[in-house]
């Protein structure tokens, strides 16, 4: 099944690593640069409304991109999420309102994701068990040194005036790094096509034609129930980032109709899934699975407690401690640096002990430790405030590296080769799921409260009512005014204000977090060891880019 090489792995392995860095290095720099431009178009409220689309559309996209791995293979799911990215990143060159930043946005997520997501099921499956929580842990390493660099480079196209570079540059290097692994993969794909099974497979794809192979590849992607959970999802979780932003708010039958629509869609699903669906998107015989279950709520959990707050952390850090684009993000991104290096050795600590659950409820109570910290931090005036937030921010980041291996070698426990690839889309699911629920949360939270304190805040000082929503919609006004003017503290202190609410919020629902964990196993490495031997799954230096008889599964 697939090649036998060393040599070749081992390039493929490090293209895989080469990709990760890029792509690392790319979101890096659209992260710095997206508070820049919504701004000129008068929306950085809206950032988390962006984020949050992307984020729904992603995660369910991610279980449409596992069956496509199963059946078409690695290579063809990396190149289609190469050319989404692409995509997106030549719409975000050429954006001229926040309408097409956004779906911009939304497809460069899509397929920044099911890049990270291939990669990830490809170091994965060419692992033995007891590598796998060490090739995992590596996958974090690359963000190390993007961490600094990202920032930097946004820094210096944003200064330069090439704002439309920070995307283009990206459009040429993506596919020049990719361009490898994908041959790679689909060299190992070609040598497996004398195989009965990919014989049989074939055969199977020709039969009724054109007409014929697209209606069986809409029922086996489940075309229906992916957009109608898309839909339902957006309109049940929206609404609690635009309420604010509408004529009439939550007295809005828009808004109301929303939610209502949106939740009814998300119940008809489920029983489509169950009862209709030729293919079902949705695993159910995995979600019976307390294992999957417990590493799902607990990813779950972790998402949705850390984006209650961080999509305004960098212009926390610009406006209170007038930090530039780069020292602000070099600080939010300490979070990547301490995950790379917990999470490798995390993985050096689980190839000799196992125990997920044990490693997990370890990262969960550094995390709660820290998340709690930043609930002071964030919101004191003292000198020493700014000295509390990077302790707090290197504790996150040790947990976050920890949890993520943990968590996904929790999901794995007990998994065949023909459902490792969709137990890893249901917890990236799980991320997509909570980072959204947490822009909901901190969406609403800010549009509904901000512009109250502002207001507040800002009364006497003698401002029109233009400048104040300047102010609020507008990082770069907020910005204008320098640190010491009346102005500037009034918006210091109404961020402030802001992110103790938002920070009380993450460290509560980061319970959820301790639930999941509580409820998966904890693996001995011995244990693990000879469920490998008697399984006879894997098989050394071989590389799995073919596709998977969908009926094992």
């Amino acid at each position: 099944m697939g090649l036998t090489s060393k040599w070749l792995l081992a390039f493929a392995y490090t293209g895989a690593y080469l990709t990760l860095f890029v792509v690392a290095m790319q979101q890096h720099v659209i992260t710095a640069m997206t508070p820049y431009i919504t701004s000129d178009f008068s929306s950085h409220s809206l950032i988390p409304v962006i984020s949050q689309m992307a984020f729904i559309i992603l995660g369910i996209v991610s279980l449409a991109v596992s069956r496509l791995v199963d059946l078409w293979g690695l290579a063809q799911g990396l190149g289609l999420m190469v050319l989404a990215s692409i995509l997106g990143l030549l719409l975000m060159m050429f954006c001229r309102s926040i309408e097409m930043y956004t779906a911009a946005v939304v497809i460069h997520e899509i397929g920044y994701g099911g890049i990270l997501y291939t990669l990830l099921v490809f170091v994965t499956q060419n692992a033995k068990f007891k590598y796998r929580p060490l090739a995992i842990g590596f996958t974090k390493v690359p963000y190390i040194a993007t961490t600094f660099a990202g920032p930097r480079a946004a820094e210096a196209f944003y200064n330069r005036g090439l704002t439309k570079w920070a995307f283009g540059s990206f459009v040429i290097i993506l596919p020049s790094v990719t361009g490898p692994l994908f041959c790679i993969l689909l060299y190992s794909q070609w040598k497996m096509r004398g195989t009965s099974s990919c014989v049989e497979s074939q055969n199977e794809q020709v039969k009724g034609g054109v007409i014929g192979i697209l209606i069986r590849y809409l029922k086996d992607f489940d075309v229906v129930g992916i957009f109608l959970t898309c839909v339902g999802l957006i309109l049940f979780l929206l609404p609690f980032n635009l309420a604010a932003t509408g004529l009439n708010g939550w007295k809005s039958a828009t808004i109301i109709s929303m939610i209502l629509v949106g939740f009814t869609l998300l119940v008809l699903v489920a029983l489509y899934e169950y009862f209709i669906a030729p293919s079902k998107f949705l695993p159910f015989e995995l979600l019976r699975d307390r294992v999957v279950w417990g590493a799902c709520l607990s990813v779950c959990g972790v998402y949705t407690s850390l984006f209650c707050w961080f999509s305004y952390f960098t212009s926390h850090l610009q406006v209170v401690h007038d930090m530039g684009i780069g020292e602000a993000g070099y600080l939010a991104n300490t979070n990547y640096v301490g995950t790379g290096v917990a999470a490798v050795v995390a993985g050096i600590c689980m190839r000799y002990l196992g125990r997920a659950r044990t490693t997990t409820l370890a990262a969960l109570t550094i995390y709660t430790l820290g998340t709690g910290m930043m609930i002071q931090f964030t919101s004191s005036g003292s000198s020493s405030a700014l000295g509390g937030i990077i302790a707090s921010q290197v504790l996150i980041s040790l947990s976050a590296g920890i949890h993520a291996v943990g968590a996904n070698i929790g999901a794995l426990d007990g998994a065949s080769q023909s459902t490792l690839s969709m137990r890893l889309a249901l917890v990236y699911l799980s991320s997509m799921i909570g980072s959204s629920i947490a822009l909901a949360i901190s969406g609403a939270i800010w549009t509904n409260t901000l512009p109250g304190r502002l207001a507040s805040n800002l009364a006497g000082l003698g401002l029109t009512s233009k400048e104040e929503t300047s102010i609020y919609g507008s990082l770069i006004a907020q910005l204008s005014y320098d640190i010491g003017t009346p102005v500037r503290d009034a918006i210091i202190r109404s961020y402030r204000d802001m992110f103790r609410i938002l920070m009380i919020v993450a460290t509560a629902t980061s319970v959820v977090s301790w639930v999941g964990a509580l409820m998966m196993r904890d693996i001995t490495a011995s244990d693990r060891d000879a469920k490998e031997e008697e399984s006879e799954l894997e098989q050394p230096h071989q590389i799995r880019g073919d596709t998977v008889n969908v009926s094992e599964k």
